[in-house]
């Protein structure tokens, strides 16, 4: 009859085992995913993610819905680009709706807040394409317009990145830059002038 031997592995594990039944139970938090939203916001915040989330989740292939909730997740200071990207990008999948324009809309916004120029721009060429070939009640002329700037505007900044202005360095001359390569105009009334 043979006895029982006792290696290195054996008394490893064996150790292992100790290790896990002496040590305590790890303690587990479970914090806000709003920790920047102010405590007096919070309560709005919430209720407006419940009523885009109802919206979103009773038509989930509406372009509108996901872009009101990406735009409430995105924006500051939820902070919530990731899962903006990701209700966005479910419904930007759906080649069919007709609002789907708008989905890529909002991923164009949530990475262009990101200083994602590249995405943005990808995603907002498409948001225009989609929004083309949209019926003109889902993307009537003045989305359209709207849009094409959007997107040239984006452009330019592609075209100052190329030129080697870094927007997260330099983030004004980027701005001077693009307002160089695509002018737009502003018009405020003086004040004290007749509306």
């Amino acid at each position: 009859m043979r006895g029982i031997r006792v290696g290195l592995f054996d008394a490893g594990a064996a150790v292992l085992v100790f290790i896990v039944l002496v040590l305590p139970a790890r303690e587990l938090h479970i914090g806000t995913g709003f920790r920047y939203v102010e405590a007096g916001a919070l309560p709005a915040v919430l209720s407006d993610v419940a009523r885009a989330q109802a919206d979103l989740e009773r038509s989930p292939s509406d372009g509108a819905a996901a872009e009101r909730l990406a735009g409430i997740l995105a924006s500051r200071p939820v902070d919530q680009h990731d899962q903006a990207l990701r209700l966005a990008g479910q419904v930007a999948g759906q080649k069919t709706s007709p609002t789907r324009w708008r989905a890529l809309l909002a991923l164009s916004s949530a990475h262009a807040d990101r200083i994602d120029i590249a995405e943005a721009h990808r995603f907002a060429a498409q948001a225009l394409d989609a929004c083309e070939a949209a019926p003109a009640a889902a993307c009537p002329e003045h989305e359209k317009v709207r849009l094409r700037l959007y997107e040239e505007e984006l452009a330019a900044g592609l075209q100052a990145i190329a030129r080697g202005i870094d927007p997260r360095v330099e983030p004004d001359r980027f701005r001077r830059e693009v307002g160089e390569i695509h002018p737009t105009t502003t018009y405020r009334l003086r004040p004290g002038a007749a509306r």
